[in-house]
């Protein structure tokens, strides 16, 4: 049995782990708009400090790869021998397959390279949420993010109905969420990955 984790109908406990404050900001703005309880910090040391309190547990962190002082393979090494280690899901601007595959060696369930919509990150990060604490779609459990997500589409449909009109496809309303990535992002900047 697990020993954390959302009971029915509560809220994913996310870390995020990023050295940008412009990404760390989008990140937690996006997965709290879903239903998530979002807690961030800037380097790997303090997410492994916010991992250690007692009395706090978190379901997933989303953990940055390049950042100083601690990398985020070293941060996910040392994620893996806490007593109950979160799920992790790699974020990263390099997209070299030898670094993938050391994070899945490591123990990441995902790797996303940037610059990502931060929509597609949270539904792979619900997807794996949901199959590891058993509330996979159709079942009583499913997450707060996945119904408004439901929620949503069957209005659109409904309201293209009444006026005869297409429904908006989510790429005519992305932008208007915004999901932009942020302006600051150059791929292949150090320090930016």
């Amino acid at each position: 049995m697990k020993e954390h984790g959302p009971e029915r109908d509560s809220d994913y406990r996310l870390l995020v782990v990023d050295d940008q404050t412009a990404i760390r900001d989008l990140l937690e703005h996006r997965l709290e708009t879903e239903g998530f309880d979002v807690e961030t910090v800037s380097d790997g040391r303090s997410a492994l400090d916010q991992l250690r309190e007692e009395g706090t547990a978190f379901d997933a962190v989303v953990l940055d790869v390049s950042m100083p002082n601690m990398d985020g393979f070293e941060t996910l090494r040392r994620i893996q021998n806490l007593d109950r280690p979160p799920l992790t899901m790699m974020v990263s601007g390099r997209k070299s397959e030898r670094e993938q595959i050391r994070a899945f060696e490591l123990g990441a369930v995902d790797y996303v390279t940037k610059p990502f919509k931060p929509r597609v990150l949270v539904v792979r990060l619900e997807s794996h949420l949901d199959r590891y604490w058993g509330n996979a779609p159709g079942s009583d459990g499913d997450s707060t993010a996945r119904k408004a997500t439901e929620e949503e589409t069957t209005a659109k449909t409904t309201s293209a109905a009444e006026t005869g009109s297409e429904p908006e496809t989510d790429a005519e309303t992305e932008d208007s969420e915004g999901d932009d990535w942020p302006g600051s992002w150059t791929p292949g900047v150090e320090g930016d990955q």
